[in-house]
């Protein structure tokens, strides 16, 4: 039987002026060091499985600015906040331990969760960003009046008016951040990322691939829950208006600037359970999304390079296939152009 990780404490307090070790796990601050530096990143929700611990057993440890390691010959574990420069140090009691790191692995450890959390009555949004920001978006999408928004307004007033400009931009009722039901805004975001124009159609699987970022949000259902909005009052056609996602009532009697019916929103800094990029993105959207982002030639291109990805049953299988085939007379997926 697995027990709990024992937690030993910060690496402040653990070795005395010699650099001794004051915990059992190491012989000295050499070892610990040695140890921090072969450690391999991992996500808190694998760092849950390895140490057995639950969020209410690492609630005081929980910030933004942390990060997770586990170092496995050492059976170590920690918790590093970055910003202070303290890790917290953890040992593990789990000989059980799967640390396949394969892009399979980590698709498939998404879909069981998402899977688990939605049969809890969660609900799954989406938020696309940029590859190169991966590493912020981890720990936090923030509200902004980002790049998007800004050319939004660029067509849409006289910019030389600054001191109107800096009312808009600087309010914090327009500080946001969107989220969506699906991931079919990746390609959008990529293709931004990338500098590319042109239609979002034409974006291809090299480009997801090397610039698209998704991160993944299980929220709980609960008519409490005020962190989410959606534009668009639904009791009557008058979109100056938004609600709770997760109820009728009225959130903002005043949209944001940029914010459209339909959209969904938030004014909280939201941390995301998962994010994704590169080939394990790709195989994601390939698995779970076939229709959004991805064009027939990518799905084809991706199962014949990663035939591991390919977990269709026979009935969605040939859906997929007729999307893949030339010779299939159903429309080609038509994308809007992205509103630059």
């Amino acid at each position: 039987m697995n027990k709990k990780a024992e937690y030993l404490g910060n690496c402040i307090h653990s070795f005395d002026e010699d650099g001794d070790s004051l915990i059992p796990l190491f012989n000295d601050v050499n070892e610990f060091a040695f140890a921090d530096e072969e450690s391999i990143e991992i996500n808190f929700n694998k760092f849950i499985e390895i140490t057995k611990l639950s969020k209410d057993d690492l609630q005081s440890f929980y910030s933004q600015d942390n990060i997770y390691l586990f170092h496995q010959a050492s059976n170590s574990a920690f918790i590093y906040n970055k910003e202070e420069d303290i890790h917290q140090i953890f040992k593990v009691n789990n000989k059980e331990i799967n640390m396949s790191n394969s892009a399979l692995d980590k698709i498939i450890e998404i879909e069981n969760y998402i899977k688990e959390k939605k049969a809890e009555g969660y609900h799954l949004l989406f938020h696309s960003g940029d590859k190169s920001k991966d590493d912020d978006l981890k720990y936090g999408i923030e509200p902004q009046f980002g790049e998007w928004l800004t050319e939004v307004l660029s067509g849409s007033i006289d910019m030389d008016d600054e001191s109107f400009v800096e009312e808009i931009v600087e309010n914090d009722h327009n500080q946001t951040c969107f989220f969506s039901e699906d991931p079919s805004w990746v390609s959008i975001k990529a293709q931004r990322a990338a500098k590319s124009d042109g239609f979002i159609s034409d974006t291809s699987l090299e480009t997801i691939i090397n610039h698209g970022q998704l991160c993944i949000i299980l929220v709980e259902a609960d008519e409490d829950n005020e962190e989410f909005k959606r534009a668009g009052y639904r009791s009557d056609d008058y979109v100056e208006k938004s609600t709770y996602l997760f109820s009728d009532e009225i959130a903002d009697y005043e949209l944001p600037f940029g914010v459209e019916r339909g959209d969904i929103y938030s004014h909280d800094v939201i941390e995301p359970d998962f994010t994704l990029t590169g080939i394990e993105l790709a195989g994601f959207l390939a698995r779970n999304y076939p229709k959004a982002n991805l064009m027939k030639d990518d799905i084809r291109d991706i199962f014949k390079e990663y035939p591991e990805f390919d977990n269709t049953e026979p009935n969605l299988k040939n859906d997929i296939e007729k999307i893949m085939s030339k010779e299939t007379e159903a429309p080609t997926q038509k994308r809007q152009k992205p509103k630059l």
